[in-house]
Parts: C-alpha cells; structure tokens; sequence
C-alpha cells in the first residue's frame, strides 16, 4: 500500500520511537482497565502480570513480529528516531534499539494481556452462575516498583479440597476478613476461563 504524502509526514514526524511510545502507553492504559474489571479465577494457574502464561506468551510473540517489521523498516529507509524516548536523547539521533525494545515488548504484553481479559468477558454468553465460598487466606505481594498487589484465597466450589486465589483491588480487600462467607457471581468464559462478575 503507498503511503499518501500527509501520511507519510505524520509518520515521519512521530517515528519509530513515537510509535514505540504510543504501544507502551496503550498497552499499560488497556492493561490496567481491565485487569480488575475482568477478574479470573485462578486455580493453581502459572501466573504472570495476574494472568494465564498462554496470554502472556501470545504478547510475546506479538511483539517479537512488531519487532521484526520495525526492524525490517527502519533498515529499508534508514529511518531515525523523530524524538527521543530517553530523556536528553538529541532529537533526529539515530535509531536506539533498547528504547524500542523497552517499549514495544511490555506494551505489546500488557495490551495482549487486557485485549484477551476483554474478549474473554465481552462475548462470553454463557449464563451467570451464584456461588458461595469461605476466605481462607488474605495476603499481599511488593511489585518491583514498590506498589503492592492483593490476593485472597477461597474455598473452591468447584473442586472439593481446593482453593482458588483471587487478585482484588485494595478497597474491596480490605472490606473482608478471613473466615468470612462471600457470595461470587461467576461466567465460563469466551476463552475457557472462568471470570467473576460479582463478588461481595
């Protein structure tokens, strides 16, 4: 496809480096608006970023392709940075590959991550199910930025014996106690895994 010339300068006047930004910063906004609205119940799922390994290694690959067609790109047109991503980076400086890559991996994971949440809760129209369970367990956990994450443990009410870890934002962790009964509304799923719809 050829690029019309007020698209070429658009293009031109963001950059790779623009463009790398841009990934980052709605990978994180589309990240984090989901992450809590659409909850899953883990069970003894490897988790990485509060979801399914399958989501993030779809994000991986989505990037290292991203990667490969700026890669492609830049080399084709000897393309440079528009604008620095670093602070004090000189402006039209040549192509930085770490700033790239410190852009494009995490936001592509991150948007992967929350797109795959939101299609697995907006098309899921399997009928809602009511369950009751105990809490068995309230813990934190330190995020390598120092912020903290919540979790609570409940009794699985699907398994007998087993439990399911729930990641909560900080009010609605605070709210409940251990040994407390909580009522959890739930749907199966578009992708196959399981996500509340209501909790209290």
């Amino acid at each position: 496809m050829t690029l019309t010339a007020k698209h070429r300068t658009l293009f031109d006047k963001l950059g790779i480096g623009g463009l790398s930004l841009l990934i980052l910063l709605a990978g994180v906004t589309i990240y984090y608006n989901t992450i809590w609205r659409y909850r899953l119940v883990l069970r003894g799922e490897s988790l990485i970023l509060g979801a399914p390994t399958p989501f993030v290694c779809v994000g991986g690959i989505l990037s290292f392709v991203i990667l490969l067609i700026i890669r492609h790109v830049s080399t084709a047109q000897n393309r440079r940075i528009g604008w620095g991503i670093c602070k004090g980076r000189a402006r039209g400086g040549p192509l930085q590959w770490e700033d790239v890559i410190l852009c494009i991996i995490p936001g592509t994971i991150l948007g992967t991550i929350g797109t795959a949440l939101f299609i697995n809760s907006y098309f899921d129209k399997s009928p809602e199910q009511s369950h009751t369970s105990r809490i068995t367990q309230r813990y934190t956990r330190l995020s390598s930025k120092g912020g903290q994450s919540y979790y609570m443990c409940l009794d699985d009410w699907k398994i007998p014996q087993s439990q399911v870890n729930l990641a909560f934002d900080r009010q609605t962790f605070s709210a409940h106690r251990v040994g407390e009964h909580v009522t959890i509304k739930t749907k199966r799923g578009f992708l196959g895994y399981e996500w509340i719809t209501n909790f209290k």
